[in-house]
């Protein structure tokens, strides 16, 4: 009996010192639910949460690109018809970027990404000092990302996340549009990606990688005419090139609620080919090579919303100079 009553003291005891510690963690500036997706040891969001995250980008690049006194497909491919010179192109990219985010069930995710663009391209002709500027704003390419995490993270091995998405084309395609007259706000094609994303915790450190692959399906129903002095083009049919992509980055904990990462991200992208008259063709220099270095901070604002902050720059020719982000994820629940 006295050992019960002294078990039972010793269990109080323990039970008060629990309870004063968790006190004094909630006393402290943020708790450890509000770190970062990559400092969690549960990295997805558990069953039935639901977070939602605005994000604010601003891309600008500025190239020599050649141009079609006729027709041009300036992006995501180049098709070779008519007469052509050389364009200095600047071109500025605003997305407001409403992302969605629910837990299916434990680790098992859902995102669904809803983009909107306002573009600007502003394009000089070298030969004639000639210069013409278009701008659209519309929706862009919206996206579903189902996110599975099988193996959690142990003392030799990284937690591993398994990535399948769904792109769709709801955005202004470059296949149907005027090229001298407007621009486009989504690729006009469907996309399929899967991939595999791997966190390992050092601490205070957290090194993170991904590699996947985007297969893009090809376009038909395409029966756009282009009118040349020699010839009458029939634009048919687009097969674009596949994507692959890859990053490294690190995270690292300046304090409770601070931290900052670097990040290196890679993109390749194989040759598009066209149908034009019945006929495929190879789009010429429609494969692209897309480097970035990303720097990024984040902030825990509270226990459900924080702020995050990136700057990436360009690294290969087919990059964007630079662009700008603004991140504000708020959990609801």
């Amino acid at each position: 009996m006295i050992l019960c009553q002294i078990s039972l003291s010793a269990e109080k005891e323990k039970k008060s010192l629990e309870e004063r510690a968790r006190e004094a963690l909630r006393e402290q500036t943020q708790p450890e639910d509000i770190l970062t997706m990559f400092e969690r040891d549960y990295i997805l969001l558990k069953r039935c949460r639901f977070e939602m995250e605005e994000i604010f980008s601003y891309v600008f690049y500025s190239a020599n690109t050649i141009y079609l006194e006729s027709f041009a497909i300036l992006d995501p491919v180049f098709l070779t018809l008519g007469e052509f010179g050389v364009e200095r192109a600047r071109r500025s990219i605003f997305t407001n970027i409403l992302s969605f985010r629910y837990g299916l069930r434990d680790y098992l995710q859902l995102d669904v990404i809803v983009p909107y663009i306002y573009r600007h391209d502003r394009m000089v002709v070298v030969e004639t000092g000639t210069e013409r500027s278009i701008q659209t704003a519309n929706i862009g390419d919206i996206s579903f990302n189902l996110t599975y995490q099988p193996v959690r993270e142990g003392r030799a091995k990284p937690a591993i996340l398994t990535i399948l998405g769904f792109k769709t084309k709801t955005g202004i395609s470059p296949f149907t549009i005027d090229p001298i007259e407007d621009i486009p706000t989504g690729s006009g094609y469907y996309s399929v990606k899967f991939g595999f994303t791997f966190i390992k915790s050092v601490d205070p450190a957290v090194i993170f990688a991904n590699i996947s692959y985007a297969y893009n399906i090809k376009e038909t129903g395409l029966d756009t005419a282009v009118i040349t002095e020699q010839e009458v083009y029939r634009f048919q049919a687009v097969d674009p090139g596949d994507t692959i992509s890859a990053s490294l980055g690190i995270s690292y904990a300046i304090t409770y609620n601070f931290s900052i990462s670097f990040q290196l991200l890679q993109d390749y992208t194989m040759d598009t080919y066209v149908w034009v008259n019945g006929e495929k063709r190879r789009s010429i220099n429609s494969s692209t090579n897309l480097g970035m270095f990303k720097f990024n901070a984040g902030w825990a604002l509270s226990p459900r919303t924080g702020l995050n902050l990136g700057v990436a720059i360009g690294l290969t020719e087919d990059s964007p100079d630079y662009s700008l982000e603004i991140r504000i994820p708020i959990r609801f629940f």
